[in-house]
């Protein structure tokens, strides 16, 4: 996990990008066969989940888009995630 963190700090810090964890997180912390469960809230719980049951069909596609935080609205929308959970807290909700 102090992996994932450093590496993000990392990228919001020199690179400009206001990236989440996500990423940083299944490069450091995935396995071979499962899914990475992430809670991106302090402080961090993860649970690998095996992907054995041949019923599950895993999908991956590549839409040739290129991804672009910076510059984009993206830190918009993070402010705005911000924004609501801190509206959610004053009303009474916890999480």
């Amino acid at each position: 996990k102090g992996k994932a963190l450093v590496c993000q700090k990392a990228e919001q810090t020199f690179c400009n990008s206001p990236c989440g964890i996500t990423d940083q997180f299944v490069c450091a912390c995935g396995e071979a066969g499962h899914a990475l469960l992430i809670d991106c809230r302090p402080p961090y719980a993860t649970e690998s989940v095996p992907l054995s049951d041949p019923r599950i069909a895993l999908v991956v596609a590549d839409s040739n888009v290129k991804p672009q935080l910076s510059g984009s609205e993206y830190p918009d929308r993070v402010q705005q995630c911000k924004d609501a959970c801190a509206a959610m807290q004053a009303a009474g909700h916890s999480e």
